[in-house]
């Protein structure tokens, strides 16, 4: 064997070595804290919209359910901090921006407006539905 013939084998051999060893990881770790938070908060959410919707339009009025938005607000304000703190997560971390203040919102013009119709619940549980399922599909991903 010449030496050129050594010197390919050897970088053949070293190349292997790292392209199995090595990874590069663009994700953030799967956290099982995080996705159980973002499923309890998704099901608090469809339990406030679903509760309103069995009460007549009167009846829904912002007072009786304030407590419940600012329970639903921290969550998601939690869940937007802790995902900002993690490395390699600007993109999901914008979801849970997007999410809050959509949230903020929303809880903004019950108070305003003092009441919701059905048509206004369907659409705000419908994107709050949507993104929250899109926040927890990222996280899947990571495991």
């Amino acid at each position: 064997m010449n030496a050129l013939t050594i010197k390919r084998s050897y970088i053949f051999i070293l190349l292997v070595f790292f392209s199995t060893s090595c990874s590069i990881s663009l994700l953030p770790p799967y956290s099982q804290e995080i996705s159980s938070q973002i499923d309890a908060v998704t099901k608090d959410i469809e339990r406030l919209y679903l509760k309103l919707l069995e009460q007549p339009i009167a009846q829904r009025k912002y007072d009786a359910y304030s407590e419940t938005y600012i329970n639903i607000e921290v969550e998601l304000s939690s869940l937007y901090k802790k995902n900002k703190l993690r490395p390699k997560n600007v993109e999901a971390t914008r979801s849970y921006e997007i999410a809050l203040e959509k949230w903020q919102d929303y809880r903004q013009d019950h108070k305003q407006k003092g009441v919701l119709t059905d048509g206004i619940i369907g659409l705000n549980r419908k994107f709050m539905a949507d993104i929250l399922f899109s926040i927890q599909l990222t996280e899947n991903v990571k495991q």
